[in-house]
């Protein structure tokens, strides 16, 4: 080189270029090519590409070159793509923007043939799951998706998806700073759950798997992306339901079959509470352990005998706790089964019922009682005041005038407890029902009984039928004639008139409605709904005013309903609704 002339500063770059090992190519700021080295030009066309657009000059089938070197070139970020050459060899290209440019750095991969490109591609694009690759900068995109990825996001094509920021994609943008710290420190990340956005605005729950890739001295991120929406949402549920069963407010038990003496693999914490047993101290024993001495033999088999049968069952124990305390224990037995009808395992419900026990204890305690109370007040008063009544009507002819008076209101007061006596039978009588003690009773002759015996002792008034009773049972007992009578004696009772009248009808839809009327006074409205109450004594009664509680509570018994109308045109309506047998 003389001295003194001026250096060409075209020769001078284009060595500096030749330097560089891989083939490289520099295009304009329209990506026209204006250099390509002679590797440049034998993996491309073979001859000089200098002014071919890049588009024309490298292979592409979706998304052209010029898209993503103009993205590159907007953004002065490197970026990588990748296409096949024409002598079939996998290139990936590097892209490096400058002021007035961009070189593309290629790097062709021999190993990576047409056949084998194809064949991992057509694997990874048929994947269900989603798979892309990314640049690891914040504002990075997608170079690469398969169709599954495409599909996830709610894209339609893959282009949607590579114009959008990677974190565009996260419905928090933390989680993939994140990911990414994580793929720095340790270059990969397994099944990390996130959750995505889609182009759509809708989000998913995704299971990131993620590597760090280095291509042609880049470094990008590949990610697969299963939906796992209803895994998680199936496991949310499951910890739902496992939450419930472990803070239920009973005992809650689970056992193998599969394994010697049918042990318990899970008992929850409601157990533990009632029992005083740890989880540990019951896990892999079978729950005869609770039983003791006074534990009935007859209810520990119909339990052995239900599960060997793989049936459910409940029954009502004495069991102990482990300080050694009794409590009665309410167990209840069933089958888990699969799908194939398998008794896989047995789930067993243990209900603390000792205080429900010791209340009935009561109860039967003051069953008893009451009826001692009830022979007494049916014998020994009933008859102490027959006696008084008998002698103090032989006194009405020993009695002189002045006296007369005395042995009135004697003999009255007598009269009024007997019936006072009568009542509290009734009531204990009431007090004395169960519903398991009812049987079907004929309306009919019910009715016929009652009507009969009212007529008989109010000779003053008429009690009659109105029309045909039906031949229909109800669920009742003897006291049935009490409800009845009550009603009847009620309706001449408390009439005004000198000729009472009362009329008898039934009528059956679902249930048989039977209506006592008369031609009384009435019940004002602001009585209606207090006259069956405790203690009411109806129109000026002089009786005890229990009457009609007792019939409300009988009819309560019976599953029935009782209530007042007026009756047209005058008088009083009660009506009588029971469910038919």
């Amino acid at each position: 080189m003389s001295t003194g002339e001026p250096m060409d500063e075209e020769p001078t770059r284009r060595e500096v270029l030749d330097c560089i090992d891989d083939p490289i190519i520099a295009l304009d700021a329209s990506l026209t090519v204006t250099y390509a080295d002679d590797d440049a030009t034998a993996l491309l066309h073979g001859e000089s590409p200098k002014g071919a657009h890049l588009d024309d000059l490298i292979p592409h089938t979706e998304t052209p070159p010029s898209t993503t070197v103009s993205r590159a070139m907007a953004t002065a970020d490197r970026t990588t793509f990748s296409y096949v050459a024409p002598d079939g060899r996998y290139v990936d290209a590097r892209v490096f923007p400058s002021d007035d440019g961009v070189s593309l750095l290629l790097s062709p991969d021999a190993a990576a043939t047409p056949e084998t490109v194809q064949q991992f591609r057509r694997i990874v694009e048929n994947l269900p799951i989603a798979v892309g690759r990314s640049s690891l900068g914040e504002e990075g995109t997608f170079s690469y998706v398969n169709d599954a990825m495409v599909e996830t996001f709610g894209a339609e094509t893959s282009a949607e998806i590579k114009n959008q920021p990677v974190g565009a994609l996260y419905a928090d943008p933390d989680d993939r700073r994140a990911l990414h710290a994580t793929l720095q420190e340790t270059g990969r990340v397994d099944e990390r759950e996130i959750v995505f956005e889609t182009l759509e605005g809708s989000t998913f729950h995704g299971a990131v798997t993620a590597t760090l890739e280095d291509i042609a001295g880049e470094t990008y991120v590949l990610k697969i992306i299963q939906d796992v929406t209803e895994r998680t949402k199936r496991e949310e549920e499951l910890r739902t339901k496992t939450r419930a069963i472990e803070e239920a407010p009973f005992g809650v038990i689970i056992t193998d079959p599969d394994q010697p003496d049918n042990p318990m693999t899970y008992v929850n914490q409601s157990f533990v509470d009632v029992t005083g047993y740890t989880k540990d101290d019951a896990i892999g024993r079978n729950c005869r352990f609770l039983q003791g001495e006074d534990t009935d033999p007859e209810a520990v088999e119909r339990l052995r005998a239900a599960i060997n049968d793989r049936e459910e069952v409940t029954v009502e124990l004495r069991n102990y706790r482990k300080d050694g305390t009794e409590f009665w224990n309410r167990v209840t037995i069933a089958p888990v089964e699969d799908d194939d009808g398998t008794v896989t395992n047995f789930i067993g419900f243990q209900e603390d019922i000792s205080e429900r026990e010791a209340y009935e204890s009561q109860m039967e305690t003051q069953r008893d009682n009451l009826k001692t109370l009830n022979e007494v007040l049916r014998h020994d008063i009933r008859n102490d005041l027959q006696l008084i009544l008998a002698r103090g009507e032989l006194l009405d002819e020993h009695v002189d005038p002045a006296g007369e008076e005395h042995l009135d209101d004697l003999l009255e007061s007598a009269e009024n407890a007997v019936e006072l006596t009568r009542t509290a039978r009734n009531m204990a009588d009431v007090m004395l029902q169960r519903s398991s003690d009812l049987e079907s009773v004929s309306i009919r002759r019910t009715l016929d009984r009652v009507i009969e015996e009212v007529d008989s002792a109010n000779a003053d008034a008429v009690v009659e039928t109105a029309g045909t009773i039906p031949a229909v049972t109800v669920q009742a007992n003897d006291m049935l004639d009490s409800v009845f009578r009550n009603l009847l004696s009620n309706a001449i009772q408390h009439n005004d008139t000198d000729a009472p009248r009362v009329h008898v009808s039934a009528a059956v839809d679902d249930d048989v409605v039977v209506s006592v009327a008369d031609n009384g006074p009435g019940v004002p409205d602001g009585q209606k709904e207090d006259i069956f109450g405790k203690g009411e004594r109806g129109l000026d009664s002089d009786g005890t005013g229990l009457g009609l509680y007792l019939v409300r509570s009988l009819v309560d018994i019976y599953g029935g309903d009782v209530w007042v109308e007026d009756n047209e045109p005058e008088g009083a309506l009660f009506k009588v609704r029971l469910p038919t047998a």
